[in-house]
């Protein structure tokens, strides 16, 4: 049986309440007068924010502008590493135009790289195409082999002879503690 509390004989509030006090001193001391509180809000100290409607206090708090310098210096980190990375890695780096050419003859520097990347790039298509004939080539065996060792001409993990027929429909293998399919997650056997 739970715990019930005793109902209290009035309501006490907490110590602490969650709101705090609108009207709390803003300092200690008497009120200021009007002038005072004037000659504050326009009285600069070292290392202050600059007053309103100043260039530098709408600078320093315009978002949008904050927003576009950090995006611009993200950006040029990113091309800079990625075209560093490339220029590392690229086996026509002897080809690349030195740092002096590009300063001096920017026109044939740019025209130098840009021979360099489409070698570049059409060196990485014949790898690419190779490496895809592989797999065809590696496709056709396992569909010959499948011929060859009674497998029908269908591709693939569940036309492979652990799987059964069963009324002309191919079904994935029971688990043999409870009879029912296994089904088969991103797979992952569930």
């Amino acid at each position: 049986m739970p715990r019930v509390l005793e109902k209290p004989a009035k309501f006490s509030p907490p110590s602490h309440g969650k709101r705090i006090k609108e009207h709390m001193p803003r300092h200690y001391g008497p009120e200021l007068s009007q002038q005072q509180k004037v000659e504050q809000e326009t009285k600069q100290y070292p290392r202050m924010m600059p007053p309103p409607g100043t260039f530098m206090h709408w600078f320093l708090t315009t978002h949008r502008i904050h927003t576009w310098i950090t995006m611009g210096t993200l950006t040029l980190l990113a091309s800079f590493a990625t075209w560093e990375n490339w220029c590392r890695s690229t086996t026509f780096r002897e080809r690349l135009p030195s740092k002096k050419q590009a300063l001096t003859h920017p026109i044939d520097a740019f025209r130098q790289f840009w021979e360099a990347w489409k070698q570049d790039i059409y060196e990485a298509s014949l790898v690419e195409g190779e490496q895809r004939k592989r797999g065809v080539d590696d496709a056709q065996k396992r569909a010959s082999y499948r011929r060859a060792h009674g497998g029908g001409d269908d591709q693939g993990m569940e036309f492979w002879p652990p799987f059964e027929e069963r009324e002309g429909k191919i079904e994935r293998p029971i688990n043999a503690e409870d009879k029912r399919f296994v089904k088969k997650w991103f797979g992952i056997w569930g």
